[in-house]
């Protein structure tokens, strides 16, 4: 089952009004942070745009909001300290808004050492959220997936699946012709006879209408 939002950065820079993409697009995807340095200390202007654009997609009422961090994984770093950016970044959660992970870094490390990585991130999340345990979502692209290990990874996202692997969103490098954002399909299904859509699996969170802190 596909659906299909709108996935932003500071790539955009100041050229898209979040609420108008609520038309065409029942969830959207607001990058947070990356690495460990990420926006706040490498681009302050970035921090305060992505705040900006978070509070504008609540305006918005979109079903569900994701908020991402785009990993860094390599030696001298672990997954809870990325984790820990990203808690530090975005505070309390919506009642609307998820947490994913976005993993395609070029030169980020391999085999069981990746995984271990992306485990340890999943875990610090949803112990600090345990709300959205089972709810953390993952993208990822088809040709990065060849080359790192994601067996463990499947497990834990709800759209994860033996065939299609952890793949939460395949990223579709095509235009919203009313922001300028890339346009994001979900996602891949919790079996390979039953497929999930992105908003059931986030499901039992609330509506926009209904906020709370996590």
């Amino acid at each position: 089952m596909a659906e299909s939002g709108i996935d932003i950065s500071a790539h955009q820079k100041d050229r898209l009004d979040v609420r108008a993409v609520r038309a065409e697009s029942r969830f959207i995807a607001v990058k947070q942070t990356e690495g460990l340095t990420w926006p706040e200390v490498d681009d302050p202007a970035a921090a305060d745009l992505l705040r900006r654009w978070r509070a504008e997609a609540q305006d918005g009422a979109f079903e569900v909001i994701i908020l991402y961090h785009y990993l860094r994984p390599q030696p001298g770093r672990t997954g809870t300290q990325e984790a820990d950016h990203l808690i530090d970044f975005v505070g309390d959660l919506e009642a609307n808004e998820a947490v994913a992970i976005d993993d395609e870094w070029d030169g980020a490390t391999r085999g069981g050492e990746h995984e271990d990585f992306v485990v340890e991130f999943i875990d610090r999340i949803e112990q600090r959220f345990p709300d959205r345990a089972g709810k953390i979502l993952y993208y990822s692209s088809p040709a990065y997936l060849t080359s790192v290990s994601t067996e463990r990874v499947v497990d834990r996202s709800p759209c994860g699946s033996p065939r299609t692997g952890p793949m939460m969103v395949s990223r579709k490098r095509m235009r919203s012709a009313s922001t300028g954002g890339r346009r994001t399909g979900a996602c891949c299904g919790s079996s390979p006879r039953q497929p999930r859509s992105l908003l059931a699996s986030q499901v039992p969170i609330r509506p926009a209408s209904t906020s709370t802190s996590a």
